[in-house]
């Protein structure tokens, strides 16, 4: 299970109790579905395991509202140790970052950094390394501290299995620990929601955990700590210090007997990082909030809509609007020239509606039906994410204002041929049947081909 809320977290005017453990798990929480699933709205902004002085004022409150309205849920402010909201969070939490973990590309049997880029900040020197001075000498640093932003995810350095964690470990940060053959790592101050957990087989250089941000005390910069210990001692991996390892001086860790310098271990993997596809992939992935939006398709209807306003055309041509167009209204990379059959058009077709679906999703904040995804995907598809984005058209769904959109779209009918702002009678036709397919999904379409690619508002 992911770290949960003892007590609830919201709105104080309808009874959130605000206790500080809770709310930094519940914006860390909300922070990891809004990077994974593409949502800003659900970013809490600063984890500071404060709400502030006023609720209307506080980000976090805004982010739970925001992923209470998006997921249907009654909007109140407030998330409670049980109810639909703090389950719906777990529920994506897992579906989140089961798919964030999806297609390891690192073979077995091999070790690795934790990170796919090597910190700039040594983790040999300064208050990083291991054997720092802490408390003023009253105890040595256990580990080493490898600097990156919090958010910046951490991989496994072998095969191994969690055999404890995730738990809470300092300034409201996580660790898990994991038993790799010669040794066992605990990699702290994570973020509480991790891939895995205790029991879980991983694989080396497979992604387990995000790295966390510190709460209430001054960094630099937030950090992986990274402790390793070498098996032969049994029992919890913190002591007291009179039960502790110490180093030359007699300067206890405040650590079980087998712990290890990380330090070499660190300098040999540098030359070995993981890779991680997903993080090299140019656009966010924008994944829907439901097993049945997972990777939504846009239905037969929006496909049918597509292809009959944009016609096939297997020779490149310059749409109305002097874009060069090729299929079924393909423009990227496209010029003068090109030739494409049919089955190649197709696959072309699919990927810029799933393209567009995407945008859509990582856009619209309000449910839609089957039939709205389709229309505002074929709008989408036609004047492109960034007229949605900008659009007063997105501004009122997402201030739930569904009857607006029909209007909205006939705004969107010009297009400058030959230098003149002009209006177009075949967007004004499918502007209406897209306005048709957000309100009919029987309605008859009457369709004309080569859409313009530039499109503009009235």
């Amino acid at each position: 299970m992911h770290i949960s809320i003892d007590r609830s977290v919201g709105r104080s005017e309808k009874g959130a109790e605000n206790v500080s453990r809770d709310v930094a798990v519940l914006q860390n929480h909300l922070a990891t579905l809004s990077e994974l699933l593409a949502r800003p709205q659900y970013n809490p902004g600063k984890i500071d395991a404060l709400i502030g002085a006023v609720d209307d004022d506080s980000a976090t409150i805004q982010a739970i509202e925001a992923f209470q309205r998006v997921n249907q849920l009654a909007v109140d402010g407030v998330v409670g140790r049980e109810g639909e909201t703090i389950r719906e969070i777990h529920r994506q939490l897992e579906l989140a970052l089961g798919n964030a973990n999806d297609g390891n590309p690192n073979p077995p049997g091999q070790e690795y950094f934790p990170f796919t880029a090597i910190p700039r900040s040594s983790w040999k020197t300064g208050g990083r390394a291991f054997g720092a001075v802490r408390e003023g000498g009253k105890r040595a640093h256990a580990g080493c501290d490898l600097y990156l932003k919090h958010g910046t995810w951490v991989h496994a350095m072998a095969d191994g299995r969690v055999v404890r964690g995730p738990y809470p470990f300092y300034a409201h940060t996580f660790a898990i620990e994991v038993e790799h053959g010669d040794y066992v790592a605990r990699y702290g101050e994570i973020r509480p929601a991790c891939i895995v957990r205790e029991g879980d087989i991983v694989r080396a250089g497979q992604r387990i955990g995000m790295v966390g941000h510190l709460v209430g005390i001054s960094v630099p910069c937030d950090m992986l700590h990274l402790e390793m210990y070498g098996g032969s001692a049994t029992g919890p991996l913190s002591v007291d210090s009179a039960h502790s390892k110490r180093d030359a001086q007699g300067v206890p860790f405040n650590r079980r007997s087998d712990l290890l310098d990380p330090t070499n271990h660190l300098d040999k993997l540098k030359t070995s990082t993981p890779l991680d596809f997903l993080a090299d992939m140019a656009t966010p992935i924008g994944r829907p909030l439901h097993e049945e939006q997972l990777r939504r398709r846009v239905n037969t209807a929006g496909v049918a809509l597509v292809k009959e306003f944009e016609g096939f055309y297997e020779n490149s041509y310059r749409c109305p609007a002097g874009v060069w167009t090729i299929g079924y209204g393909h423009t990227r990379s496209v010029s003068r020239g090109q030739t494409i059959t049919r089955a190649e058009a197709e696959a072309l077709l699919q990927s810029d509606l799933a393209s567009a679906g995407t945008d859509v999703q990582r856009l619209i904040d309000v449910p839609l039906s089957d039939n709205q995804f389709a229309a505002l995907a074929s709008f989408t598809f036609n004047v492109g994410p960034g007229a949605l984005e900008a659009s007063t058209l997105r501004k009122k769904l997402n201030r739930g204002q569904y009857d607006a959109v029909p209007i909205e779209m006939g705004r969107w009918v010009n297009a400058t041929v030959n230098g003149v702002k002009t209006t177009l009678r075949g967007l004004v036709r499918r502007r209406a049947a897209e306005a048709e397919l957000w309100l009919q999904p029987e309605g008859a379409l009457d369709l004309d081909p080569r859409m313009p690619h530039r499109v503009e508002v009235a």
